[in-house]
C-alpha cells in the first residue's frame, strides 16, 4: 500500500474523546437552546443562534470521528495523548491540513442546514 493511502491522524484516543465529549456537550446546549426559543415563541431569527453551538458539536465530533485536531494540523503537529509535538514529514503535514479544512467545509455545511431547518420550522409554527 502505498503511504496517499494511509489513513493519516494526528490525535490519539484521549484526545479524541475529549473531543467527542465537547460535541456532545454542544449537541446538548444547541437542543436547549432550540427548545427555549420554541417555548418562549421568540422570533424565529433568534434560531440563527444555534448555528454556533451546532458548529461547535459538529467539530467535536467530526474531529473524534478523524482522529485530527484542525488546531494541531494548521500548526504541523500532534497530540497522540503525551503532549504536542511537531511533525516533520512534510507529507503528512499536507494530509492533515486537508483533512482539517474538509472537517471545517462539513462543519459549516452541516450546522448551516441544521440552522435553516431551524429558522424554517420556527417560521412555520
Amino acid at each position: 500500500m502505498s503511504r496517499k493511502n494511509e489513513t493519516v491522524c494526528n490525535i490519539g484516543p484521549k484526545e479524541s474523546q475529549n473531543r467527542l465529549i465537547i460535541g456532545i456537550v454542544m449537541l446538548v446546549i444547541s437542543i436547549v437552546l432550540t427548545v427555549l426559543i420554541f417555548l418562549f415563541e421568540w422570533s424565529s431569527l433568534f434560531g440563527i443562534l444555534i448555528f454556533f453551538p451546532l458548529a461547535g458539536s459538529f467539530l467535536g465530533f467530526l474531529q473524534a470521528k478523524n482522529k485530527t485536531c484542525i488546531a494541531l494540523a494548521a500548526q504541523g503537529q500532534r497530540n497522540l495523548d503525551s503532549g504536542a509535538e511537531n511533525i516533520e514529514d512534510q507529507d503528512i503535514i499536507a494530509r492533515l491540513k486537508d483533512k482539517g479544512n474538509a472537517i471545517v467545509t462539513r462543519t459549516v455545511l452541516y450546522a448551516a442546514i441544521l440552522t435553516a431547518l431551524v429558522v424554517i420550522v420556527l417560521e412555520l409554527s
